[in-house]
């Protein structure tokens, strides 16, 4: 694991949630020692942070609504599905549907069509499917402003899979030894909480006013947009 890469992405965003943190000061480290990511695998790891508490979501919904086990989904498969259908509305929170599959779990929000589906390996909901993650990117009709950004960056399958083999090749994320899922590297919980003030590093941004975290987001939109356009064919 790229340990110095990711303690300096987790520095930033320390900054970034730190209430008496003084708007507009960075160190003379930061300045000379810029975090060593293209604008497009920060806009990505982002929100495979933010995708993760999803899948906390699913998991804890499967357990507490459900009846669901996530240890047995993992070592069963189908045969571990918890007693009662396998589709219908979560009980208390009826706008979700949900749906078991094999070692997995899937759930569709009925009023947005957010889409969320996760396999099991373990009891945790770290391992992070591939094709689920950008199915349920593809099905936002809301975006956050991370999610929005990563659309736009990685229009297709094939390059987001990209921008996940970079993280990988970075250390920031781990394959499994087996099957072709990957998590977090490295400690993601206290720099996610979606329900929470810090929902996301754009709304950290609108909702405190944090005119540091705003420069950063400025300073990779400004970085976005000049390659965009220095590399965009020319009109014929």
């Amino acid at each position: 694991m790229n340990i110095r890469l990711s303690d300096h992405i987790l520095s930033r965003l320390r900054i970034a949630k730190d209430p008496l943190a003084v708007p507009d000061t960075r160190s003379p480290n930061e300045l000379s020692d810029p975090i060593s990511l293209s604008p497009w695998s920060v806009w990505l790891l982002l929100s495979l942070v933010l995708h993760r508490d999803r899948q906390q979501f699913v998991l804890e919904s499967m357990q507490f609504r459900l009846g669901g086990d996530a240890n047995e989904l993992a070592h069963r498969g189908s045969l571990g599905h918890p007693d009662g259908p396998t589709v219908g509305l979560v009980p208390r929170d009826t706008q979700w549907e949900y749906r078991f599959h094999g070692r997995g779990c899937a759930m569709t929000n009925r009023l947005s069509g957010e889409y969320l589906d996760v396999d099991f390996l373990d009891e945790t909901a770290d391992w992070i499917t591939p094709y689920f993650c950008v199915n349920y990117l593809e099905s936002l009709s809301q975006p956050t402003f991370v999610e929005a950004r990563v659309r736009e960056l990685y229009p297709t399958s094939e390059t987001v899979e990209l921008g996940f083999a970079k993280l990988e090749e970075l250390g920031l994320l781990v394959r499994h030894e087996t099957d072709r899922v990957f998590k977090l590297a490295f400690d993601w919980r206290p720099y996610s909480r979606p329900n929470e003030i810090y929902l996301t590093v754009g709304e950290w941004a609108k909702q405190r006013n944090d005119s540091l975290i705003q420069s950063e987001i400025q300073i990779l939109h400004d970085r976005i947009y000049l390659l965009r356009d220095r590399f965009r064919p020319a009109s014929t």
